[in-house]
């Protein structure tokens, strides 16, 4: 994999190269963590809530995203999958059209409805960080832990 990194000084960029063994079609390396590791906090399902409710209410209910099945077809996917399908295909319509951290905080927010524990930190827009992330079904989710009722 190639990366460019750019150093600005002084109105001079320098543009550097760098490889690593990866070629640039390998996939990405396998997900470190799940979504059982709270990964977001309660003010980012929040968050993620007021964004659901301005832009996705419209068109689904929030029930839809509380059964295991949700997360059963997502199974083995990382988040940087369920935050791409959000940004790809919503709102109806309009994709593409919220800020990158706004997708994320829906992404957590449709997780959260499934009972998913709350950490302390909030869940970025970096997609190294969304791959390393990998929904698995839980065993047995406590029913709200995590989400906001409204």
């Amino acid at each position: 994999m190639v990366r460019k990194i750019l150093l600005a000084g002084g109105g001079l960029c320098i543009a550097l190269l760098t490889s690593t063994a990866a070629g640039a079609g390998d996939p990405p390396p396998p997900a470190k963590r799940t979504i059982l590791d709270g990964i977001y906090t309660a003010e980012q399902v929040a968050y993620g809530e007021n964004v659901f409710y301005g832009s996705c209410k419209r068109c689904h209910s929030t029930t839809e995203w509380e059964h295991e099945s949700f997360l059963r077809a997502r199974a083995g996917l990382t988040v940087y999958d369920l935050y791409r399908e959000v940004l790809e295909t919503m709102p109806r319509g309009r994709p593409g059209s919220l800020t990158y951290q706004e997708y994320v905080d829906v992404t957590v927010y449709l997780l959260s409805r499934s009972g998913l524990p709350v950490g302390d930190r909030e869940l970025g827009i970096d997609p190294d960080t969304l791959q390393s992330i990998l929904i698995v079904q839980p065993d047995t989710a406590a029913p709200d832990s995590g989400s906001v009722s409204r």
